[in-house]
């Protein structure tokens, strides 16, 4: 009969063997890179949270706290790059709106000084030119001036009417010039006083109008359109 072996000996580790132990992300880092994540908008901010983010999550596999760290990269990555991709178009939107606002409210300070000057004339005549309008201040010079054009350039065209007689309330009396406003259009100013934002094309329409010829061709004499 055949002896039974002896079992195998248990396995012992050597001497001074101390089991290696999974890294720990300093928590400290972690919270840090969340929270700069938050203030992503602010600026640097979310640019340090992803740099933080990165350096903790190379320090540390399989940590509970990773979870602060991925947060704060998509936090910081969100609010760096995403965010004023959104706000952008739509802050120069919100400008550009207000830049039009403006816009209307010089050219209705216009057509009011205008109507004024008129008034106070001895034979009821219009301004031939803007600085009658400027020199009796019924116009402040600022008001001549788009905010939507580039500083320095002109920004309306005006052709005051000789007598408004027979002339439709659509007749022109003042206008922006073509591309103060890029893809919206003008603001023009009637005879009436009154003050619209037209698109380009009806404009165009309304150029072409037999109230309007005077307009045009006095434009069309300075090489504008």
């Amino acid at each position: 009969m055949s002896e039974i072996p002896p079992p195998f000996p248990e396995p012992r580790a050597p001497e001074n063997f101390v089991a290696p132990q999974a890294a720990k992300l300093p928590s400290g880092m972690a919270k840090t890179t969340f929270f700069l994540g938050l203030f992503g908008f602010i600026p640097l901010c979310g640019l340090v949270a992803i740099i933080l983010g990165i350096v903790a999550l190379n320090r540390a596999c399989g940590c509970g706290k990773r979870g602060l760290a991925i947060a704060g990269i998509v936090l910081g990555a969100f609010c760096t790059f995403v965010l004023p991709a959104l706000l952008v178009p739509a802050v120069q939107r919100s400008v550009e709106l207000a830049n039009q606002a403006s816009c209307k409210a010089n050219l209705s300070g216009i057509g009011k000084g205008v109507i004024l000057f008129k008034v106070e004339s001895p034979n009821g005549q219009y301004p031939k030119d803007i600085q009658p309008l400027i020199d009796s201040g019924l116009v402040h010079r600022g008001a001549f001036d788009c905010p939507s054009a580039e500083p320095g350039h002109r920004s309306y065209f005006w052709c005051f009417p000789k007598d408004t007689r027979g002339l439709s309330d659509r007749a022109f009396m003042a206008c922006d010039l073509k591309g103060n406003h890029p893809g919206d259009g003008r603001a023009v100013l009637y005879v009436a006083g009154i003050v619209d934002f037209v698109s380009e094309e009806k404009f165009q329409t309304l150029l072409a109008g037999p109230e309007n010829a005077e307009f045009a061709r006095a434009m069309k004499a300075e090489g504008l359109e």
